[in-house]
Parts: structure tokens; C-alpha cells; sequence
């Protein structure tokens, strides 16, 4: 909420980094969720990818964020395999993320697929009515027409 260290911000930053030096992903996580908020991506991602190191799954939904939503920083593959990492680890938002995604993308290909399919069609619709049968069957149509023609005119001659 951007009053994490109010009372003595210098304070709390040394004691995050010795935290941090000292091993604790939570502390490189928390500094990371301080720059994501302050707009500073680059620190972000380095304390988040510090902190997803470290096994924090929660550093790696953060990064997903960033990945996915920040422009500059765009980058769906990398966006995708921190949410992977961070739902194998056990986080729930990350693995319903994923699901969400997933359901998301067979939607956009359906309908990709059936953009392409009415797309086709107008092809047609545009055609006057006479259209022209491209399958030959016609001529086949007119041929077997005219030998039963014959075919009737020479059994009345008989």
C-alpha cells in the first residue's frame, strides 16, 4: 500500500537486504513487491527472480504479472513457465491462472477457426446465383443426360 516502511524507510530497506543476504526469500519477495508498486520493473524482476530462486512461489505469480501485463516487459512464454513453476510449487492463483489461460486460448482458436470459416462462405454469398460447379459433375450430369436421351429415342425406334 506504499506505507511499508513509513516510520523509518531506511530502516526497513537494511533490514530487508540483510534479510535477503542472509537467505530468506520472503525478504527479496517483499523488496520485489516494493518496486513492482514503485514502477521500478527492472529492480522487480531482479529481486523476483532473486526470491524465485530462493523457492518462493509467489515471486514467480509476481513475475507472471509482469510478463503478461506491463508492455515493456511483455513475454508470454516467460510468463507461462513462472506460473507453471510457481502452481508446481503450490500456488492455487498461479495454477487457476494457467486454466484460465488455457480455456482462453482453445476460445480464441475457435473462434480464429470460425472467423476463417464464415470468411469462406461470404466468398460465395457475394456469387451470383448462377454459380459455376467446380466439381465437374455437371458435365458428367448433362453427359449421362443426353446418352439416356438417345438411349430412349432409339428404343422408340424400334
Amino acid at each position: 500500500d506504499g506505507e511499508m516502511f513509513a516510520p523509518d524507510r531506511a530502516r526497513g530497506f537494511e533490514l530487508l537486504y540483510k534479510a535477503e543476504r542472509e537467505g530468506s526469500d520472503y525478504a527479496a519477495y517483499t523488496l520485489g513487491s516494493f518496486y513492482m508498486k514503485a514502477k521500478n520493473l527492472p529492480r522487480a524482476i531482479e529481486q523476483l527472480e532473486l526470491a524465485a530462486g530462493m523457492g518462493n512461489a509467489y515471486a514467480d505469480y509476481k513475475l507472471a504479472e509482469i510478463f503478461l501485463f506491463e508492455a515493456d516487459y511483455f513475454d508470454y512464454k516467460r510468463a507461462v513457465e513462472c506460473l507453471d513453476r510457481s502452481a508446481r510449487m503450490g500456488n492455487v492463483y498461479a495454477y487457476r491462472a494457467l486454466c484460465r489461460m488455457a480455456e482462453n486460448t482453445r476460445l480464441a482458436i475457435v473462434t480464429n477457426v470460425t472467423d476463417v470459416v464464415a470468411g469462406l462462405t461470404s466468398l460465395f454469398e457475394d456469387r451470383p446465383d448462377e454459380r459455376e460447379d467446380c466439381t465437374g459433375t455437371a458435365e458428367f450430369d448433362e453427359d449421362r443426360e443426353r446418352r439416356a436421351k438417345r438411349k430412349h429415342e432409339h428404343e422408340l425406334s424400334m
